[in-house]
Protein backbone atom coordinates (compact mmCIF):
# COMPACT_ATOMS: atom_id res chain seq x y z
CA UNK A 1 0.00 0.00 0.00
CA UNK A 2 1.33 3.44 -0.78
CA UNK A 3 2.64 5.71 1.78
CA UNK A 4 0.36 8.61 1.20
CA UNK A 5 -2.79 7.63 2.77
CA UNK A 6 -5.80 9.11 1.32
CA UNK A 7 -9.30 9.40 3.54
CA UNK A 8 -13.21 9.81 2.31
CA UNK A 9 -14.95 12.17 2.91
CA UNK A 10 -16.82 13.27 6.18
CA UNK A 11 -20.29 11.73 6.11
CA UNK A 12 -22.96 14.01 3.88
CA UNK A 13 -20.07 14.76 1.38
CA UNK A 14 -19.91 12.94 -1.86
CA UNK A 15 -16.57 11.72 -3.30
CA UNK A 16 -17.49 13.68 -6.41
CA UNK A 17 -18.61 17.39 -5.12
CA UNK A 18 -15.10 20.18 -5.34
CA UNK A 19 -14.95 22.02 -3.10
CA UNK A 20 -12.01 25.65 -3.48
CA UNK A 21 -10.44 24.56 -0.48
CA UNK A 22 -10.22 21.19 -0.63
CA UNK A 23 -10.14 18.62 2.74
CA UNK A 24 -7.21 18.14 4.31
CA UNK A 25 -6.33 16.77 7.87
CA UNK A 26 -3.22 18.29 7.95
CA UNK A 27 -0.63 20.26 6.38
CA UNK A 28 1.32 17.48 5.42
CA UNK A 29 1.93 16.23 2.21
CA UNK A 30 1.49 12.83 4.31
CA UNK A 31 -2.12 13.52 5.04
CA UNK A 32 -4.39 14.59 2.30
CA UNK A 33 -7.78 14.73 0.59
CA UNK A 34 -7.59 15.21 -3.34
CA UNK A 35 -10.48 13.98 -5.88
CA UNK A 36 -8.58 10.78 -7.18
CA UNK A 37 -9.18 7.31 -6.52
CA UNK A 38 -9.82 6.31 -2.76
CA UNK A 39 -7.77 3.62 -1.63
CA UNK A 40 -9.17 1.43 1.79
CA UNK A 41 -7.21 -1.13 3.98
CA UNK A 42 -8.63 -4.40 2.92
CA UNK A 43 -10.94 -5.78 5.64
CA UNK A 44 -12.98 -8.72 5.92
CA UNK A 45 -17.21 -7.81 5.73
CA UNK A 46 -18.75 -9.42 9.12
CA UNK A 47 -21.41 -11.96 8.69
CA UNK A 48 -23.58 -9.51 10.12
CA UNK A 49 -23.42 -7.03 7.50
CA UNK A 50 -23.20 -9.72 5.00
CA UNK A 51 -26.49 -11.33 6.72
CA UNK A 52 -28.05 -7.59 6.62
CA UNK A 53 -27.58 -6.86 2.67
CA UNK A 54 -28.62 -10.30 1.66
CA UNK A 55 -31.92 -9.59 3.86
CA UNK A 56 -31.77 -5.44 1.93
CA UNK A 57 -31.82 -6.66 -1.41
CA UNK A 58 -34.10 -9.93 -0.50
CA UNK A 59 -31.60 -12.60 -1.19
CA UNK A 60 -33.48 -15.45 -0.09
CA UNK A 61 -30.75 -18.10 -0.83
CA UNK A 62 -28.00 -16.10 0.30
CA UNK A 63 -29.53 -16.09 4.32
CA UNK A 64 -30.38 -19.79 4.05
CA UNK A 65 -27.13 -20.59 3.35
CA UNK A 66 -25.49 -18.39 6.40
CA UNK A 67 -28.18 -19.87 8.74
CA UNK A 68 -27.34 -23.29 7.56
CA UNK A 69 -23.78 -22.83 8.17
CA UNK A 70 -24.20 -22.06 12.00
CA UNK A 71 -25.41 -17.82 11.84
CA UNK A 72 -28.22 -17.60 14.43
CA UNK A 73 -31.63 -16.25 12.91
CA UNK A 74 -32.07 -13.55 15.57
CA UNK A 75 -28.06 -12.93 15.64
CA UNK A 76 -28.22 -8.82 16.14
CA UNK A 77 -27.48 -6.96 12.96
CA UNK A 78 -27.51 -3.05 12.44
CA UNK A 79 -28.18 -1.20 15.06
CA UNK A 80 -28.66 -3.85 17.53
CA UNK A 81 -31.88 -4.95 15.43
CA UNK A 82 -32.75 -8.43 14.81
CA UNK A 83 -33.27 -9.64 11.38
CA UNK A 84 -36.80 -9.88 11.82
CA UNK A 85 -36.64 -6.32 12.97
CA UNK A 86 -35.02 -5.05 9.74
CA UNK A 87 -37.46 -7.29 7.38
CA UNK A 88 -40.34 -5.53 8.99
CA UNK A 89 -39.43 -2.60 8.75
CA UNK A 90 -38.77 -3.11 4.96
CA UNK A 91 -42.00 -4.67 4.91
CA UNK A 92 -40.45 -7.51 2.93
CA UNK A 93 -43.47 -10.38 3.18
CA UNK A 94 -40.66 -13.10 1.69
CA UNK A 95 -38.17 -12.31 4.23
CA UNK A 96 -40.58 -12.44 7.11
CA UNK A 97 -42.32 -15.42 6.19
CA UNK A 98 -38.88 -16.74 5.94
CA UNK A 99 -37.36 -15.86 8.68
CA UNK A 100 -40.41 -16.80 10.93
CA UNK A 101 -40.21 -20.40 9.32
CA UNK A 102 -36.54 -20.98 10.56
CA UNK A 103 -37.95 -19.85 14.26
CA UNK A 104 -36.62 -16.32 14.37
CA UNK A 105 -38.30 -14.38 17.88
CA UNK A 106 -41.60 -12.27 17.03
CA UNK A 107 -41.37 -10.69 20.61
CA UNK A 108 -36.54 -10.60 20.51
CA UNK A 109 -36.69 -6.60 21.49
CA UNK A 110 -34.03 -4.24 21.37
CA UNK A 111 -34.35 -1.70 24.02
CA UNK A 112 -38.12 -2.93 24.41
CA UNK A 113 -38.65 -2.47 20.92
CA UNK A 114 -40.05 -5.41 18.81
CA UNK A 115 -40.63 -6.69 15.46
CA UNK A 116 -44.00 -5.75 15.58
CA UNK A 117 -43.27 -1.65 16.54
CA UNK A 118 -40.98 -1.71 13.83
CA UNK A 119 -43.83 -2.89 11.55
CA UNK A 120 -46.25 0.08 12.49
CA UNK A 121 -43.36 2.17 12.11
CA UNK A 122 -42.82 1.42 8.54
CA UNK A 123 -42.32 4.06 6.57
CA UNK A 124 -43.89 1.81 3.65
CA UNK A 125 -47.13 3.16 1.86
CA UNK A 126 -48.25 -0.43 0.79
CA UNK A 127 -51.06 -1.45 3.26
CA UNK A 128 -51.98 -4.15 1.71
CA UNK A 129 -48.23 -5.71 2.32
CA UNK A 130 -48.29 -3.96 5.63
CA UNK A 131 -51.11 -5.76 6.73
CA UNK A 132 -49.82 -9.28 5.29
CA UNK A 133 -46.81 -8.56 7.59
CA UNK A 134 -48.56 -7.99 10.72
CA UNK A 135 -50.68 -11.40 10.38
CA UNK A 136 -48.09 -13.45 9.79
CA UNK A 137 -47.02 -11.78 13.22
CA UNK A 138 -49.71 -12.29 15.12
CA UNK A 139 -50.00 -15.93 13.41
CA UNK A 140 -47.04 -16.14 14.81
CA UNK A 141 -47.44 -14.75 18.64
CA UNK A 142 -46.76 -11.45 18.64
CA UNK A 143 -47.77 -9.28 21.61
CA UNK A 144 -49.89 -6.51 20.65
CA UNK A 145 -49.60 -4.57 23.58
CA UNK A 146 -46.23 -4.47 24.07
CA UNK A 147 -44.26 -1.53 25.33
CA UNK A 148 -41.14 -0.03 24.60
CA UNK A 149 -38.85 2.04 26.81
CA UNK A 150 -41.00 5.36 25.96
CA UNK A 151 -44.03 2.82 26.64
CA UNK A 152 -45.15 3.55 23.26
CA UNK A 153 -47.17 0.28 22.05
CA UNK A 154 -47.37 -0.82 17.85
CA UNK A 155 -51.04 0.60 17.59
CA UNK A 156 -49.09 4.34 18.81
CA UNK A 157 -46.91 4.01 16.09
CA UNK A 158 -49.58 3.06 13.65
CA UNK A 159 -51.95 5.87 14.74
CA UNK A 160 -48.56 8.39 14.52
CA UNK A 161 -47.97 7.19 10.90
CA UNK A 162 -51.43 6.69 9.24
CA UNK A 163 -52.00 3.41 8.94
CA UNK A 164 -55.29 3.26 8.77
CA UNK A 165 -55.59 -0.99 8.41
CA UNK A 166 -52.75 -2.32 10.51
CA UNK A 167 -55.04 0.53 13.79
CA UNK A 168 -58.06 -1.75 12.19
CA UNK A 169 -56.34 -5.24 12.82
CA UNK A 170 -54.65 -4.52 15.70
CA UNK A 171 -58.47 -3.32 16.80
CA UNK A 172 -59.42 -6.37 16.32
CA UNK A 173 -56.92 -8.36 18.11
CA UNK A 174 -58.23 -6.72 21.60
CA UNK A 175 -54.96 -4.14 21.95
CA UNK A 176 -56.00 -1.46 24.83
CA UNK A 177 -56.37 1.39 22.84
CA UNK A 178 -56.25 3.53 26.15
CA UNK A 179 -52.94 2.67 27.18
CA UNK A 180 -50.67 5.86 27.70
CA UNK A 181 -47.12 6.37 27.14
CA UNK A 182 -44.43 8.48 28.82
CA UNK A 183 -45.85 11.70 27.45
CA UNK A 184 -49.38 10.81 28.57
CA UNK A 185 -50.54 10.52 24.96
CA UNK A 186 -52.71 7.31 24.16
CA UNK A 187 -52.99 6.50 20.17
CA UNK A 188 -55.55 8.99 19.90
CA UNK A 189 -53.19 12.25 20.53
CA UNK A 190 -50.39 10.46 18.23
CA UNK A 191 -53.43 10.44 15.39
CA UNK A 192 -54.61 13.67 16.42
CA UNK A 193 -50.92 15.27 16.17
CA UNK A 194 -50.33 13.35 12.57
CA UNK A 195 -53.73 14.97 11.69
CA UNK A 196 -54.74 11.70 10.48
CA UNK A 197 -58.75 11.65 10.38
CA UNK A 198 -59.77 8.51 9.36
CA UNK A 199 -57.41 6.96 11.98
CA UNK A 200 -59.07 9.02 14.48
CA UNK A 201 -62.69 7.97 13.77
CA UNK A 202 -61.34 4.25 13.77
CA UNK A 203 -60.00 4.89 17.37
CA UNK A 204 -63.31 6.39 18.61
CA UNK A 205 -64.99 3.96 16.96
CA UNK A 206 -62.52 1.29 19.15
CA UNK A 207 -63.98 3.02 22.38
CA UNK A 208 -60.68 5.33 22.77
CA UNK A 209 -61.29 7.67 25.37
CA UNK A 210 -61.57 11.70 25.18
CA UNK A 211 -60.97 12.50 29.05
CA UNK A 212 -57.10 11.98 29.07
CA UNK A 213 -54.84 14.43 29.62
CA UNK A 214 -51.26 14.32 28.96
CA UNK A 215 -48.45 15.32 31.50
CA UNK A 216 -48.96 19.28 30.22
CA UNK A 217 -52.59 18.92 31.07
CA UNK A 218 -53.57 18.48 27.39
CA UNK A 219 -56.35 17.06 26.00
CA UNK A 220 -56.68 15.14 22.46
CA UNK A 221 -59.07 17.97 21.63
CA UNK A 222 -56.45 21.12 22.68
CA UNK A 223 -53.85 19.01 20.88
CA UNK A 224 -56.22 19.42 17.98
CA UNK A 225 -56.96 22.95 18.40
CA UNK A 226 -53.09 23.78 18.91
CA UNK A 227 -52.12 21.75 15.44
CA UNK A 228 -55.10 23.98 13.64
CA UNK A 229 -57.23 20.91 13.10
CA UNK A 230 -60.24 21.73 13.50
CA UNK A 231 -62.42 18.60 11.92
CA UNK A 232 -60.53 16.52 14.14
CA UNK A 233 -61.19 18.63 16.93
CA UNK A 234 -64.73 18.33 16.57
CA UNK A 235 -64.25 14.87 16.59
CA UNK A 236 -62.43 14.45 19.76
CA UNK A 237 -64.58 17.33 21.97
CA UNK A 238 -65.95 15.89 25.22
CA UNK A 239 -69.16 16.39 26.36
CA UNK A 240 -67.12 18.13 29.43
CA UNK A 241 -64.99 20.22 26.78
CA UNK A 242 -68.10 21.36 25.25
CA UNK A 243 -70.08 22.49 28.50
CA UNK A 244 -66.47 24.55 29.03
CA UNK A 245 -67.01 25.86 25.79
CA UNK A 246 -70.19 26.87 26.26
CA UNK A 247 -69.67 28.61 29.42
CA UNK A 248 -66.64 30.62 27.85
CA UNK A 249 -69.16 31.68 25.07
CA UNK A 250 -72.27 32.08 27.68
CA UNK A 251 -69.21 34.34 29.58
CA UNK A 252 -68.52 37.04 26.24
CA UNK A 253 -72.27 37.45 25.97
CA UNK A 254 -74.28 39.52 28.07
CA UNK A 255 -77.42 37.74 27.81
CA UNK A 256 -77.88 35.37 24.89
CA UNK A 257 -81.71 35.26 25.21
CA UNK A 258 -81.69 38.66 24.55
CA UNK A 259 -80.98 38.95 20.49
CA UNK A 260 -79.30 42.09 19.49
CA UNK A 261 -79.23 43.52 15.65
CA UNK A 262 -76.15 43.67 14.63
CA UNK A 263 -76.01 47.48 14.22
CA UNK A 264 -77.22 48.55 17.08
CA UNK A 265 -74.40 46.33 19.11
CA UNK A 266 -72.21 47.54 16.82
CA UNK A 267 -73.17 51.50 17.60
CA UNK A 268 -73.21 50.63 21.17
CA UNK A 269 -69.65 50.00 21.15
CA UNK A 270 -68.86 52.96 19.24
CA UNK A 271 -66.38 55.50 21.51
CA UNK A 272 -68.11 58.60 21.82
CA UNK A 273 -67.45 61.92 20.73
CA UNK A 274 -65.59 62.89 24.47
CA UNK A 275 -64.51 59.27 25.33
CA UNK A 276 -60.98 58.56 25.47
CA UNK A 277 -59.02 56.89 22.64
CA UNK A 278 -58.29 53.95 24.55
CA UNK A 279 -62.32 53.21 24.72
CA UNK A 280 -64.66 51.44 22.43
CA UNK A 281 -65.13 47.48 21.11
CA UNK A 282 -64.07 45.60 24.57
CA UNK A 283 -66.32 42.46 22.89
CA UNK A 284 -63.25 42.04 20.83
CA UNK A 285 -60.83 41.16 23.03
CA UNK A 286 -62.67 37.76 24.01
CA UNK A 287 -63.30 37.17 20.56
CA UNK A 288 -58.94 37.79 20.10
CA UNK A 289 -58.69 35.53 22.77
CA UNK A 290 -60.52 32.81 22.00
CA UNK A 291 -58.91 33.07 18.64
CA UNK A 292 -55.46 32.74 20.30
CA UNK A 293 -56.89 29.64 21.89
CA UNK A 294 -56.68 31.65 25.60
CA UNK A 295 -60.75 31.94 25.81
CA UNK A 296 -60.59 30.76 29.81
CA UNK A 297 -58.75 33.64 30.55
CA UNK A 298 -61.04 36.25 28.89
CA UNK A 299 -63.28 36.75 32.44
CA UNK A 300 -59.85 38.31 33.88
CA UNK A 301 -60.16 40.73 30.83
CA UNK A 302 -63.72 41.62 30.92
CA UNK A 303 -63.71 42.43 34.70
CA UNK A 304 -61.23 44.62 34.29
CA UNK A 305 -63.49 46.12 31.23
CA UNK A 306 -60.39 46.10 28.85
CA UNK A 307 -60.88 47.89 25.59
CA UNK A 308 -59.32 46.57 22.12
CA UNK A 309 -57.18 49.60 22.07
CA UNK A 310 -55.72 49.28 25.21
CA UNK A 311 -55.26 45.43 24.72
CA UNK A 312 -53.49 45.72 21.35
CA UNK A 313 -50.89 47.72 23.39
CA UNK A 314 -50.72 45.70 25.97
CA UNK A 315 -47.15 44.76 28.09
CA UNK A 316 -46.00 42.17 29.44
CA UNK A 317 -45.93 43.58 32.89
CA UNK A 318 -49.73 44.85 32.40
CA UNK A 319 -50.42 41.15 31.27
CA UNK A 320 -49.28 40.11 34.80
CA UNK A 321 -50.88 42.90 35.96
CA UNK A 322 -54.47 41.21 34.84
CA UNK A 323 -53.30 38.29 36.45
CA UNK A 324 -52.15 36.17 33.46
CA UNK A 325 -49.55 34.15 35.57
CA UNK A 326 -47.92 31.77 32.63
CA UNK A 327 -45.11 33.49 30.65
CA UNK A 328 -46.16 30.81 27.33
CA UNK A 329 -49.66 32.20 27.54
CA UNK A 330 -48.16 36.50 27.79
CA UNK A 331 -45.55 35.71 25.24
CA UNK A 332 -48.54 34.03 23.01
CA UNK A 333 -50.88 37.51 23.60
CA UNK A 334 -47.65 39.29 22.67
CA UNK A 335 -46.83 37.12 19.26
CA UNK A 336 -50.24 37.02 18.26
CA UNK A 337 -50.96 41.05 19.10
CA UNK A 338 -47.67 41.86 16.70
CA UNK A 339 -48.65 39.59 13.93
CA UNK A 340 -51.83 41.60 14.40
CA UNK A 341 -50.13 44.68 13.59
CA UNK A 342 -48.50 43.24 10.59
CA UNK A 343 -51.21 41.20 8.95
CA UNK A 344 -52.00 42.79 5.75
CA UNK A 345 -55.87 44.53 5.95
CA UNK A 346 -58.52 42.56 3.67
CA UNK A 347 -60.05 44.42 1.18
CA UNK A 348 -63.66 43.41 2.35
CA UNK A 349 -63.19 44.13 6.19
CA UNK A 350 -65.40 46.97 5.75
CA UNK A 351 -68.27 45.13 4.20
CA UNK A 352 -68.42 46.32 1.15
CA UNK A 353 -71.50 45.67 -1.16
CA UNK A 354 -70.89 45.05 -4.91
CA UNK A 355 -71.33 47.72 -7.14
CA UNK A 356 -74.47 46.13 -9.01
CA UNK A 357 -76.07 46.63 -5.13
CA UNK A 358 -78.10 49.47 -3.98
CA UNK A 359 -76.93 50.57 -0.43
CA UNK A 360 -79.46 51.61 1.58
CA UNK A 361 -79.43 53.48 5.05
CA UNK A 362 -78.55 50.62 7.11
CA UNK A 363 -76.11 49.57 4.94
CA UNK A 364 -73.93 53.10 5.33
CA UNK A 365 -75.09 52.84 8.75
CA UNK A 366 -72.88 49.64 9.22
CA UNK A 367 -70.22 51.20 7.27
CA UNK A 368 -69.55 54.04 9.11
CA UNK A 369 -69.30 52.05 12.26
CA UNK A 370 -66.77 49.79 10.74
CA UNK A 371 -64.59 52.93 9.33
CA UNK A 372 -64.78 54.16 13.11
CA UNK A 373 -63.54 50.75 14.48
CA UNK A 374 -60.64 50.43 11.46
CA UNK A 375 -59.59 53.88 12.66
CA UNK A 376 -59.85 53.08 16.31
CA UNK A 377 -57.35 50.02 15.09
CA UNK A 378 -54.89 52.43 12.86
CA UNK A 379 -54.68 54.64 16.33
CA UNK A 380 -53.67 51.82 18.26
CA UNK A 381 -51.06 50.68 15.49
CA UNK A 382 -49.39 54.09 15.02
CA UNK A 383 -49.08 54.16 18.77
CA UNK A 384 -47.60 50.23 18.71
CA UNK A 385 -45.50 51.67 15.91
CA UNK A 386 -44.31 55.03 17.76
CA UNK A 387 -43.55 52.40 20.81
CA UNK A 388 -41.21 49.99 18.74
CA UNK A 389 -39.59 52.03 16.23
CA UNK A 390 -35.98 51.40 16.88
CA UNK A 391 -33.94 54.80 17.27
CA UNK A 392 -32.52 56.41 15.04
CA UNK A 393 -35.78 57.20 12.72
CA UNK A 394 -34.94 56.31 9.54
CA UNK A 395 -35.47 58.96 6.73
CA UNK A 396 -38.35 56.82 4.69
CA UNK A 397 -40.42 56.88 7.94
CA UNK A 398 -40.60 60.29 7.91
CA UNK A 399 -42.23 60.30 4.04
CA UNK A 400 -44.76 57.88 5.21
CA UNK A 401 -45.82 59.83 8.07
CA UNK A 402 -46.81 62.64 5.12
CA UNK A 403 -48.40 60.37 3.42
CA UNK A 404 -50.82 59.06 6.42
CA UNK A 405 -51.24 62.48 7.03
CA UNK A 406 -52.14 63.44 3.81
CA UNK A 407 -54.94 60.24 3.83
CA UNK A 408 -55.81 61.72 6.87
CA UNK A 409 -56.88 65.54 5.92
CA UNK A 410 -59.17 63.88 2.75
CA UNK A 411 -60.77 61.63 4.87
CA UNK A 412 -61.16 64.34 7.67
CA UNK A 413 -62.88 66.54 4.72
CA UNK A 414 -65.36 63.91 3.40
CA UNK A 415 -66.56 62.76 6.93
CA UNK A 416 -66.96 66.90 7.21
CA UNK A 417 -69.21 66.86 4.33
CA UNK A 418 -70.84 63.51 5.49
CA UNK A 419 -71.99 65.44 8.68
CA UNK A 420 -72.86 68.88 7.50
CA UNK A 421 -75.30 66.71 5.19
CA UNK A 422 -76.63 64.83 7.83
CA UNK A 423 -77.17 67.98 10.44
CA UNK A 424 -78.98 69.41 6.88
CA UNK A 425 -81.40 67.02 6.99
CA UNK A 426 -82.06 67.15 10.90
CA UNK A 427 -82.57 70.66 10.82
CA UNK A 428 -85.50 70.22 7.73
CA UNK A 429 -89.37 68.81 8.18
CA UNK A 430 -89.44 65.59 7.65
CA UNK A 431 -89.82 64.43 3.67
CA UNK A 432 -92.71 62.55 2.96
CA UNK A 433 -93.40 61.19 -0.45
CA UNK A 434 -94.97 62.87 -3.47
CA UNK A 435 -97.65 60.16 -3.91
CA UNK A 436 -98.73 59.54 -0.55
CA UNK A 437 -102.44 59.87 0.11
CA UNK A 438 -103.18 61.40 3.42
CA UNK A 439 -107.39 62.40 4.90
CA UNK A 440 -107.84 65.94 4.02
CA UNK A 441 -107.52 67.71 7.72
CA UNK A 442 -111.21 69.37 8.75
CA UNK A 443 -111.07 72.75 10.20
CA UNK A 444 -111.97 72.83 14.24
CA UNK A 445 -114.81 75.39 13.26
CA UNK A 446 -116.54 73.06 10.50
CA UNK A 447 -116.65 70.41 13.44
CA UNK A 448 -118.30 72.54 16.06
CA UNK A 449 -120.92 73.66 13.52
CA UNK A 450 -121.72 70.02 12.28
CA UNK A 451 -121.88 69.03 16.77
CA UNK A 452 -124.49 72.12 17.04
CA UNK A 453 -126.24 71.27 14.01
CA UNK A 454 -126.89 67.41 15.35
CA UNK A 455 -127.61 69.10 18.89
CA UNK A 456 -130.44 71.60 17.46
CA UNK A 457 -131.69 68.35 15.37
CA UNK A 458 -132.23 66.18 18.36
CA UNK A 459 -133.83 68.73 20.48
CA UNK A 460 -136.16 69.21 17.80
CA UNK A 461 -137.43 65.71 17.42
CA UNK A 462 -137.51 65.34 21.09
CA UNK A 463 -139.93 68.37 21.00
CA UNK A 464 -142.28 67.06 18.77
CA UNK A 465 -142.27 63.12 19.48
CA UNK A 466 -141.13 62.87 15.81
CA UNK A 467 -140.71 59.18 15.06
CA UNK A 468 -137.31 59.12 13.66
CA UNK A 469 -137.13 57.47 10.19
CA UNK A 470 -136.00 57.99 6.42
CA UNK A 471 -138.85 59.78 4.83
CA UNK A 472 -139.51 62.21 8.30
CA UNK A 473 -135.87 63.19 7.99
CA UNK A 474 -136.10 64.22 4.24
CA UNK A 475 -139.33 66.10 5.30
CA UNK A 476 -137.64 67.95 7.78
CA UNK A 477 -134.46 68.60 5.94
CA UNK A 478 -136.43 69.81 2.63
CA UNK A 479 -138.56 72.36 5.37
Amino acid sequence: MSSNIIYCRPAGMSDDEHSEDEFEFSDSNDYFYKNKKVCFDELPESKESLFYSALKYEKIDTMKSMLANGFHVDQPLSGGWSPLMHACSFCFVPAIEFLIKAQANVNFNKELFTPMMALCNSSSTNEEELLKCLDLLLKHGANVNATDRHASTALMYASSCGHLELVRRLLENKCDVNIQDTEGWSALFHAVVGGHEDVVQLLLQGKARLDLIDRRRRTAFQLALEKGYEDIAKLVCSKTEKRRLLEEENSTLPDKKIIKDPVEELIGQLPGPNAKSVSGFSSDVNKLLLAMQLGHIGKQFSAKNIQLNEFLLTTDERLKELGVRFSVHRQRILNSIRKFHLHQWNKASLGMKPQNQQMDVEDGIRLMCNVTKHLHILNATVNYIRVHQPIPIQPEVFKMCENVLHQLDLINGELKVIHSFASNLDHKEKLEPVDLIKPKKESRRYFLTVLASSVFIGFIFWRKSVSISIPNLLHFGVK
